[in-house]
């Protein structure tokens, strides 16, 4: 597995076993005890499964995964660091509130409890985006639409899921429409905000000259190093080469898999009274494509930052923005 592919499955799954979670807590809440046994346990299941998956997934990302506990030391300065502790903190939180649901403790009790795990859950969504947005230098990443992306992601599929184990487990129950129109909202939302990152990003960058790109005003700068003429690091590793048409069919996935398809699923079971196997059919189908959808968006909020090395190598995805130092070369330097 590629590096970044474990920070998709990491960021992805973990953020949507919280967002289960967080549904499942505001309905114990409002509805006070009333929820299904069997809907209590498979979230709260369903939760835990995902958190361990995308725990198993980012050790793939350490180069010593003997030494990981090593990254929490961090804490005060560091969003990684920030970003293990709160995702353990919810884990530990979420297996103490199974065990004391199972041996019967107050309600009380177990609303205190998940309450700590939401409050671990919101830094967890922080931590995991803040990781990525604080890097100024690729403007893909540093900017607001990052930490609202990644929360949203969770939230929204994690909603799904949990509405779609209601119609699977207690389709009579009385806030069944709230949380469809709730499902709704939240698609929509996730939507526009997209929509409006893929704007940000296909204008982040202005053309670059030499002057602004070293932040040197001298009319006598001048290339002096190609670099080398082969693969390397360098050009691999922070380097992913995707055409146009295939960064725009890719977009093109994600707005289908992850809102258009899944809206027309519940719009049809808001407003058709279709019969419940085809909503459960609807739902989980919707909920596939969604966490597929996901999976690319991911993928691409990774490969799509313009890390700066690929100014130097000319990799710098960009076309609108020239590489100067390409273009200072002299005839006839090969191109790396």
């Amino acid at each position: 597995m590629h590096p970044e592919m474990s920070l998709v499955f990491l960021t992805v799954l973990a953020g949507i076993g919280q967002g289960i979670f967080i549904l499942y807590l505001v309905l114990e809440i409002i509805l006070v005890g009333t929820l299904s046994p069997v809907f209590a346990y498979s979230s709260l299941l369903s939760c835990i499964a995902l958190q361990y998956l995308g725990a198993a997934a980012s050790l793939l990302h350490l180069g010593n995964p003997q030494r990981a506990w090593k990254a929490v030391r961090m804490w005060k300065h560091s969003w990684l660091s920030r970003e293990i502790l709160t995702m353990g903190g919810f884990m530990g939180l979420v297996h103490l509130y199974l065990i004391a649901m199972y041996f019967g403790r107050g309600y009380t009790e177990l609303v205190i409890i998940g309450s700590l795990a939401v409050l671990f859950s919101i830094g967890f969504y922080v931590s995991s985006s803040m990781l990525y947005a604080t890097i100024r230098f690729i403007k893909e990443w540093a900017n607001g639409f990052t930490p609202l992306n990644f929360a949203l992601s969770g939230l929204l599929v994690g909603s799904a899921i949990g509405f779609t184990l209601l119609h699977l487990i207690q389709p009579d129950i009385p806030v069944l429409k709230a949380v469809n129109v709730l499902v709704i909202l939240l698609t929509l939302v996730a939507m526009i905000i997209k929509l409006l990152t893929f704007r940000f990003n296909s204008k982040a960058y202005v053309p670059i000259t030499l002057k602004n790109a070293l932040g040197v005003n001298d009319p006598k700068i001048r290339l002096m190093d190609m670099g080398a003429a082969y693969d390397h690091y360098n050009t691999t590793d922070f380097h992913f080469p995707l055409t146009d048409q295939q960064l725009q069919t890719q977009k093109v996935m994600i707005v289908l898999f992850i809102f258009v398809l899944p809206l027309i699923s519940w719009f049809l079971m808001l407003y058709m009274n279709l019969g419940n196997m085809i909503n459960i059919v609807l739902g989980f189908s919707s909920v596939g494509l969604m966490i597929v959808g996901y999976l690319i968006e991911r993928r691409l909020f990774f490969i799509e930052g313009n890390h700066l090395q690929n100014l130097y190598y000319g990799n710098f995805r960009s076309n609108k923005v020239p590489n100067p130092l390409l273009t200072k070369a002299r005839k006839g330097t090969p191109i790396p």
